[in-house]
């Protein structure tokens, strides 16, 4: 992520900490071995974006007013006190 990109992030995002993720982002993708790793995984077929059916899945569920995180994959790791994987699956 360039200059320009994580001005862009910064002017989105206004408390500190939000700040500090942004600069923290700037600095992961402007690091060579961190790009080294993301073209490497784009070799291998992985991508950081979105596919047109994503974007249009997002953009209904935006219009609709439902979460901006439909369609999405999260990856959970470590244990969860709280919660057995089951419950941590769940919608």
């Amino acid at each position: 992520m360039g200059e320009v990109n994580a001005r862009a992030l910064a002017k989105v995002f206004v408390s500190a900490a939000d700040l500090e993720i942004a600069q923290s982002l700037q600095q992961w993708f402007t690091t060579p071995a961190n790009q080294a790793l993301l073209e490497n995984l784009g070799k291998v077929g992985f991508s950081l974006a979105a596919s047109e059916a994503e974007l249009a899945a997002a953009a209904r569920a935006e219009a609709e007013g439902s979460a901006a995180l439909v369609g999405q994959t999260f990856v959970l790791t470590g244990t969860l006190p709280s919660l057995s994987r089951s419950q941590a699956q769940a919608p």
